[in-house]
């Protein structure tokens, strides 16, 4: 397997990134902690965690689908500003899905 070339620069880089949203009462709920990350060339990233706790948040921050409430974007090196309307997120349930067909298929079988 190729390794990750460090030295090209970031396409994408996450400078104290925070997220928070209002609460009813005023306050406010901090969903992503400041963050700081570099996504390079030919690298594949996962963001494994348990339901709501923010991978949708920072991939949306990351793509410019959603504002941070402080830190910074950049898209080769730039701050990442304005619409992106060739940007798109898909989420699918491909493992949650043949895990539920496997289990069928075994049950049908047994």
């Amino acid at each position: 397997m190729d390794e990750v070339n460090t030295l090209a620069a970031p396409l994408i880089e996450a400078r104290a990134l925070e997220k928070f949203y209002t609460q009813p009462d005023g306050g406010r709920a901090q969903v992503i902690s400041p963050t700081n990350l570099a996504i390079y060339p030919a690298q594949i990233l996962t963001l494994p965690g348990p339901s709501g706790c923010g991978k949708s948040t920072l991939l949306r921050m990351l793509t410019g689908l959603a504002e941070p409430s402080a830190g910074q974007v950049l898209w080769h090196g730039r701050p990442m500003d304005g619409d992106r309307p060739n940007v798109a997120i898909v989420n699918r349930l491909v493992w949650h899905r043949l895990y539920r067909l496997a289990s069928t298929r075994f049950k049908l079988e047994s």
